[in-house]
């Protein structure tokens, strides 16, 4: 297999120890397992049977999977990423704009908080001679990469990237001063078999920058494999995700049971055609007394517990993820300081989240720098360049407040203040504010300008006590 040749290769260079294949491929399984779920992909076990009274080959889904991820994501948005000074700076929003930042961190956070890891590869483009930032999922069984840490799991010591083309599997593996590209000529047998074949070297290049050319995001690091590795935001949601899933199949076939119940007859062959309303009558003219009828609805549930049973459920998946979510039937189980206790620990996470992520994002600068001044001459970026990612604010604000602070702000004279304010309801960086202050001093000097050229005499403005050649104490 493949992971097993990846190992003894790893193991030689003295980088990973026995059971790394094994390990790697139960955290693959279960990513495909978190990434199937917040698709809507569940595992719905009914019988033959079953599926055709519900008159449904695939079961019922109500994704809340999808709504734990994205809650969390929804929260997450870079707003800038500067550094300490401004040269630093400006190459940094030229990159992040090169790049198409604002998509790529969306692709980063979800398969993070998805899957637990992500990476993002760090490389440089000779036909644009430009650093190039790339998403790269985690591997999940079949494709992704693999990230390789030293043993006390501080930082990467290689990188593996495995994905399939037409006829073959390719695997690159990265290390801190060479890209080992490998290929496995097999065709691959499908999309949910990891690549089976031997590995065949292509080609070994030089790596110059000294670092792994990987930045490892992660969700709530393990401590059970020292951390190297993060959790799936979903792990506790998906058995409850099951159960839910089975309450609404249950309460769906007891709907129907009470629109449609099942019907017994005791003692007489009932007739074909008979319907829901239909009277049916036995011996009109008396039963004999060894005569035994009856006809009658086997009872069905009441539909009422099993929609309590649900929203206990969704709940508890809530509680768990600091999730605010909606009830079954449109309402919340949970009172109000409850709702409100969750949202705090809604911002708490969200907070916890910017600061990991936060520094993935500023070693992806650093990186980048690393990858600029050893690909390119000239303006070159100055070593020990602090890095700073600035976030939108987690913590949900009353509009009207803040506009009512900024406007006090802005009455006493803070321009810059009031629009730093402002900006945090308008989702305005720094460097948006700069230019709105910007263009008011050009707005006016314009009209400052307009008004005295109108002036006898405004010529000899901001002269410095000069007419004409002459100095002219009264001006000074």
């Amino acid at each position: 297999m493949m992971l097993e040749q990846l190992e003894t290769m790893l193991r030689e260079a003295r980088l990973v120890r026995y059971q790394w294949a094994q390990d790697t491929r139960d955290r693959g399984e279960a990513r495909a397992l978190a990434k199937r779920y917040y698709e809507g992909d569940h595992r719905v076990e009914l019988s033959q049977q079953m599926k055709d009274m519900l008159r449904t080959q695939t079961g019922f889904r109500n994704n809340y999977c999808e709504l734990i991820v994205d809650g969390l994501v929804n929260r997450l948005a870079v707003r800038g990423i500067g550094a300490d000074n401004e040269a630093a700076t400006q190459w940094a929003d030229d990159l992040r704009a090169a790049n198409r930042f604002d998509a790529l961190q969306i692709d980063v956070h979800e398969a993070t908080i998805c899957d637990g890891d992500s990476y993002v590869l760090v490389s440089y483009d000779e036909e644009s001679q430009q650093v190039k930032l790339t998403y790269e999922p985690a591997w999940d069984g079949v494709e992704g990469m693999i990230g390789v840490y030293d043993y006390a799991g501080a930082e990467l010591d290689a990188a593996v990237k495995v994905w399939l083309e037409a006829k073959r599997t390719r695997v690159n593996v990265y290390y801190r001063d060479r890209v080992m590209k490998y290929a496995i000529e097999s065709e691959p047998i499908d999309d949910e078999q990891e690549p089976v074949g031997t590995l065949q070297l292509l080609e070994e290049m030089p790596w110059q920058v000294g670092r792994v050319p990987v930045v490892h995001f992660k969700h709530k690091s393990r401590r059970k494999n020292r951390k190297r590795f993060g959790m799936s935001h979903l792990e506790q949601v998906i058995s409850l995700q099951d159960a839910l899933n089975r309450t609404l199949v249950s309460m769906i076939m007891t709907s129907e049971l009470s629109a449609f119940g099942i019907r017994i007859a005791k003692g007489f062959p009932p007739p074909a055609k008979l319907s829901p309303g239909d009277w049916l009558v036995i011996g009109e003219d008396g039963l004999g007394k060894d005569d035994v009828a009856d006809a009658y609805l086997l009872e069905s549930a009441e539909i009422i517990p099993f929609m309590d049973g649900a929203n206990f459920l969704i709940d508890q998946m809530g509680t768990i993820t600091s999730t605010p979510l909606p009830g079954l039937s449109g309402g919340d189980t949970a009172s109000g300081e409850s709702l409100k206790e969750r949202k705090e620990s809604a911002v708490s996470q969200t907070e916890r989240a910017q600061v990991r992520f936060g520094n993935a994002w500023e070693d992806c600068m650093d990186l980048a720098a690393a990858v600029h001044n050893t690909f390119t001459s000239g303006n070159a970026i100055a070593d020990g360049v602090r890095w700073d990612a600035r976030w939108k604010d987690a913590r949900p604000r009353d509009g009207q407040l803040v506009r009512e602070h900024a406007a006090l702000m802005r009455d006493a004279g803070y321009e810059h203040e009031f629009l730093r304010i402002m900006g945090t309801v308008l989702d305005y960086d720094e460097a948006k504010i700069e230019v709105l202050l910007e263009e008011k001093r050009e707005q006016e000097q314009s009209a400052i300008a307009l008004l005295g050229g109108n002036l006898p005499g405004f010529e000899n403005f901001n002269t410095g006590g000069v007419v004409n050649g002459t100095p002219d104490p009264s001006l000074n």
